[in-house]
């Protein structure tokens, strides 16, 4: 009759093999741990250190936005905050053009596009220098 031996690795399952076998014994399986205590002790201790040192950081880049937020906050002359549109490039060209044409004759800046029509400062300049290539602004 065969003998039993233990598979590594899986602690309930016994199988009729003999390569398993040590010195005619049943053969126990080792977790990691086991086998390179000082290797796994010396791992935990990196990603524990590694970890420590990454909610610093956070803690720090915490701080530094607070204190951002605190500026922003007192700088003075900034009465709202405009959020800008996601236009497509024709449509805010064609906005820009009918803004010109309602406001004929006024001076018009880059920064009055950008407030009137919540525009980003590229979309209208762009739009600004096709629109006057083109001879639809001056």
């Amino acid at each position: 009759m065969p003998s039993l031996y233990l598979v590594p690795g899986k602690n309930t399952e016994y199988v009729d093999n003999p390569k398993y076998q040590r010195n005619g014994s049943i053969a126990k399986s080792k977790t990691v741990e086991e086998e390179t205590p000082f290797m796994y002790q010396k791992q935990q201790g990196y990603f524990l250190s590694r970890i420590d040192s990454i909610e610093n950081e956070i803690k720090e880049l915490q701080s530094c936005m607070n204190e951002l937020v605190k500026k922003i906050e007192g700088v003075q002359g900034i009465d709202e905050v405009i959020k800008l549109r996601a236009v497509p490039y024709e449509k805010a060209k064609e906005e820009i053009a009918s803004f010109f044409r309602e406001h004929d004759g006024e001076e018009i800046g880059y920064d009055d596009l950008m407030n009137a029509l919540n525009l980003d400062l590229k979309t209208v300049w762009l739009a600004c220098n096709q629109l006057e290539v083109e001879g639809k602004i001056g």
